[in-house]
């Protein structure tokens, strides 16, 4: 996401109980999970769809390359080199046939009995950063 103006208040609590195991370096989920639920957070609060939150603060191919001024663990600076993420979001929700009729069948379910979600998680998992390795087998 390319947020201009964020301010964040957290409270940390230390725990055994951990939702999945560690996989070299695990910590990716737990920070992906809480920028979405972020997102979800505001979406409510301006009484906004979620998917029209994540789709105004994605960073957009325009902005490509996108220089995110986060260093890697090796110190080279995190870039985005190329995507267009709001069309892959949009063509995930034109599959499901659009938020509005989501909501439609939500409201249908939901008197019925029945409960039906929408949960949207956007992710670009790093590829091709070092540092790198090499060795010569004889």
């Amino acid at each position: 996401y390319k947020i201009d103006a964020l301010a964040i208040e957290a409270s940390i609590a230390a725990t055994n109980k951990v939702p999945n195991a560690p996989y070299r370096g695990a910590g990716r989920p737990e920070a992906a999970f809480a920028m979405e639920r972020i997102v979800d957070l505001v979406a409510a609060e301006l009484g906004l769809e979620p998917a029209d939150v994540r789709l105004r603060n994605m960073i957009r191919a325009e902005d490509m390359p996108y220089r995110a001024g986060i260093p890697y663990r090796d110190g080279e600076p995190i870039v985005y080199d190329g995507g267009d993420y709001p069309r892959a979001l949009r063509q995930a929700l034109a599959a499901l046939g659009g938020v509005a009729a989501f909501r439609e069948r939500q409201r249908a379910a939901r008197a019925d009995g029945r409960y039906l979600g929408l949960g949207i998680g956007c992710y670009v998992e790093g590829t091709g950063v070092g540092p790198f390795e090499s060795a010569t087998v004889r």
